[in-house]
């Protein structure tokens, strides 16, 4: 672990938990004496950057901005070494009609990410709520087709009442996934949609490719199974105690929970002894 000095991470339920503004004391600052180290440090989330991403590091009351920041689960890239933002690989409209009318009979409110605000098939709680923890807004479709007026980077399905989440899954692979999509679980009853060419691990790749960084001098932390490309890519991974098995799984180590400061409590105990 000596040649380690680029950090990443996910935000939701690794750096803080749900509906958290900020993580806990002992992360933010691992990340301040780790900054001070000369560490490059970023952070993942699929969210879109123009959704707090870009700002965390003033919400967080850090010194610093983050080396690079990655948001929809690699869609988007913003290197502030490079002082550049490229996005990648958007869904066809044709792609989105497709998903959209697929889930729509499993009682499902498909929503996405255009710029700078949400939009969704129709209005529900946990919509709301999203747009409300994010200070997003949000705008509703008039029509079935103005769900694919046009390209986005993911489509984003919440079904509450799914009996076999993982059935819904096979479902999804065997009939949308293509060439052009994917689908995964990012809670028991979130889904996401998007191109298979983007991911938190090809957006790492890019991002160390282009500063020479091998992948085994990266640290990444994580909780779900969007995480796991960006944590088979580095050369040393860990799991929060809260994430999920199949991320425990392809995890080197697991940290105390997101709820117990688990990573910043890791980066002491590993790195910050002295």
């Amino acid at each position: 672990m000596k040649n380690i000095h680029v950090f990443t991470a996910d935000v939701d339920r690794t750096l803080r938990n749900t509906g958290a503004g900020i993580p806990g004391p002992m992360t933010l600052s691992a990340f301040e004496k780790l900054h001070q180290k000369g560490w490059l440090i970023g952070i993942e989330s699929g969210r879109p950057l123009w959704q707090e991403m870009e700002d965390h590091h003033n919400q967080w009351n850090l010194s610093f901005q983050f080396d690079f920041i990655i948001g929809l689960n690699g869609g988007e890239l913003m290197d502030n070494l490079n002082h550049t933002i490229e996005r990648y690989n958007m869904l066809s409209t044709e792609d989105i009609r497709k998903i959209v009318e697929a889930v729509i009979p499993f009682g499902a409110n498909p929503f996405m990410y255009r710029d700078g605000y949400m939009f969704a098939l129709h209005t529900d709680e946990g919509t709301e709520a999203s747009a409300l923890r994010h200070n997003s807004r949000v705008e509703f479709a008039k029509t079935l087709s103005d769900m694919w007026e046009m390209e986005t980077s993911k489509i984003l399905v919440r079904i509450d009442t799914l009996a076999d989440p993982e059935g819904f899954v096979k479902y999804c692979q065997k009939h949308l996934t293509s060439e052009t999509v994917t689908c995964f679980k990012t809670t028991p009853f979130m889904f996401e949609f998007q191109s298979p060419l983007n991911s938190k691990g090809t957006a790492l790749h890019r991002f160390c490719t282009a500063h020479d960084i091998d992948p085994q001098e990266v640290i990444a932390f994580g909780d779900s199974e969007n995480d796991i490309p960006m944590m088979e890519y580095a050369g040393t991974c860990v799991a929060v105690d809260n994430a999920m098995d199949e991320v425990k799984a392809v995890a080197h180590a697991i940290c105390p929970s997101v709820d117990d400061d688990g990573v910043g409590k890791y980066l002491y105990e590993t790195f910050l002894q002295q």
